[in-house]
């Protein structure tokens, strides 16, 4: 009997071929349970790759509905890992076609409606297989990767592994003997070297650059409040959302020209696929916080969901600069009770902000300078998003600010 209730996909395993990608599936309908293969694209099935690790103890549970980001046309997927009472949201981004097929699940009446998708492959009887010839060719592929004339190599992996633990324990002074003779190995290094070969993610990401701007150069605020929505006065903060994207760097170029301090405030998904603008924004001395990780409005989430939310794009980040991360702005400045909770009980930091040019409604560079033109900007916090307006608008805002005799500083 099956531990689950109403409709469950619980994804067994993933397999990436050089033609095709597919996953495993059991899906469970209250307490019916079908085995199939779903085929889906390469990159969704990457991304699913990179953020789950298959093992004896956890489950992993792929949710029937979407989470889409409003600034964006690309839709994120949510798989839920557990074991026993603990459960973990995890978040990845996904195609279309993903999106489309898990409506599929959600209407579904019986097997018969999956077995007659393109995309859904079950083990076929014989008699089936005369009937449903599309999928023969597929279904002698899949089913050859659990080919019970293969679970030889299941015992015999074990056996090598435990004859080569022996032969090291036996011969290690001969082994030692032969280390001396040469350089001396750096365990440390090959330990990195073999985790960074691990994680997908993290290979992607540009070596360190030499700073460009001291951090002592800039002007810093450390926050002291769980939540902030203004500066001491003297002071103005420019903060930027949305990020990271294609005008990250360029931002922090303009800053770094300028000598002024900026703080970032990026999404996790946007991270993933910009890890070299994060890291050059850590590089130049300024201050990164994180802005959730697929940018919903947390007060209509729960609890658990917020805490994915914040949790995950901390991490995604702070993989990235190695660095830790603190800061936290709730999209839309939606946030409750919750929110405020989970904030103080892991030490973050909520800045919020008391200036809004609204320039992602305008996306007018004289705009958006003309509203830092027209205000008291000692002690502010002011919102910006990455955008070419703001790029095109951010020297004189610059150059007004410093010529108000304000220090334009990080927030830490």
């Amino acid at each position: 009997m099956s531990d689950y209730y109403g409709k469950v996909l619980e994804l067994i395993d993933i397999n990436i071929t050089n033609d095709e990608t597919y996953l495993h599936i059991h899906l469970f309908n209250n307490q019916e349970r079908f085995e199939f293969f779903w085929k889906i694209d390469r990159d969704t099935a990457n991304n699913l790759q990179e953020v789950i690790d298959f093992d004896d103890k956890h489950k992993y549970r792929l949710a029937l509905h979407m989470a889409t980001k409003p600034t964006d046309l690309h839709s994120v997927g949510l798989v839920t890992k557990t074991y026993l009472d603990l459960s973990e949201k995890i978040y990845f981004e996904c195609s279309v076609d993903y999106k489309n097929a898990l409506e599929i699940f959600n209407c579904f009446e019986s097997i018969d409606d999956l077995s007659n998708h393109p995309s859904f492959y079950t083990q076929l009887s014989s008699e089936q297989e005369k009937n449903q010839p599309r999928t023969d060719n597929l279904e002698k592929s899949v089913s050859s990767i659990h080919n019970p004339s293969l679970k030889w190599v299941r015992v015999a992996i074990p056996c090598v592994l435990i004859f080569t633990i022996i032969f090291f324990i036996n011969y290690q002074p001969w082994i030692q003997a032969s280390v001396n003779k040469t350089d001396t190995i750096d365990v440390k290094t090959i330990t990195t070297k073999a985790i960074l070969e691990k994680d997908k993610h993290i290979e992607k990401i540009t070596p360190k650059v030499a700073a460009t701007q001291s951090i002592s150069q800039v002007p810093t605020i450390k926050i002291s409040e769980s939540k902030t929505f203004s500066l001491p006065e003297g002071t103005v903060a420019l903060t930027f959302d949305d990020g990271p994207s294609k005008y990250t760097k360029e931002i922090a170029d303009i800053l770094t020209k300028y000598e002024a301090g900026g703080t970032f405030f990026f999404i996790g998904v946007n991270t993933k696929k910009y890890p070299d603008s994060v890291q050059y924004v850590h590089s130049n001395g300024f201050s990164i916080g994180s802005h959730s990780m697929t940018h919903p409005n947390l007060a209509s989430l729960t609890y658990n969901d917020q805490i994915a939310e914040i949790q995950q794009s901390t991490r995604v980040i702070e993989e990235i600069i190695n660095d830790e991360v603190i800061l936290f702005r709730p999209p839309y400045e939606a946030f409750n009770e919750e929110t405020e909770k989970i904030i103080q009980e892991n030490n973050y930091k909520m800045i919020l902000w008391n200036q809004d040019p609204e320039d992602w409604k305008t996306r007018d560079a004289d705009k958006i300078y003309q509203h830092i033109q027209n205000i008291d900007a000692s002690g502010s916090i002011i919102l910006l998003h990455e955008s070419q307006a703001v790029i095109d608008a951010l020297p004189r805002i610059l150059e007004h600010l410093n010529k108000q005799g304000l220090k334009i500083v990080n927030l830490k």
